[in-house]
């Protein structure tokens, strides 16, 4: 969805018909919540402290773990070529015929569904009891 651009809040009722050059095309009014603006900048200083290299090998680190286990499941999975290290998706088995997002979070474990498949984005507060409790689910859930 591509958001119009007012160039001030009082023209807000009369927008342009002139899209922002390049991606800020795709704003979705955060300049218009300026109480937001310390939050993102404590974010920015906290990936800045952590190192987006360093960030991106820990989700990778997960996410392969999480993959290798599907794989041994019987999930389809791209290639790892193919994949982000923050996120992935995985097709379901066919033998599978339950809802598994809706098991998974009966037992407080979230993910989503898009069509067959469903994704994994771990974020960095997920822990090595959180992975093992997610894997041990999925095994009792899907064999």
């Amino acid at each position: 969805m591509c958001i119009l651009f007012s160039p001030d809040f009082g023209s807000l009722v009369l927008p342009s018909d002139k899209y922002k050059p390049g991606s800020r095309r795709f704003d979705v009014g955060q300049k218009g919540t300026p109480t937001i603006l310390p939050e993102v900048i404590s974010a920015l200083e906290q990936i800045k402290l952590w190192g987006v290299d360093h960030i991106s090998d820990s989700l990778l680190g997960i996410n392969n773990r999480i993959a290798d286990h599907l794989s041994e499941l019987g999930f389809q999975l791209p290639a790892n070529s193919q994949r982000s290290p923050h996120m992935f998706g995985a097709i379901i088995p066919d033998i599978y015929k339950g809802n598994l997002v809706s098991e998974l979070s009966k037992r407080k474990i979230y993910i989503s569904q898009r069509g067959n498949s469903v994704r994994f984005s771990p974020h960095l507060h997920i822990s090595e009891d959180d992975v093992t409790r997610l894997l041990e689910t999925l095994e009792k859930l899907v064999k």
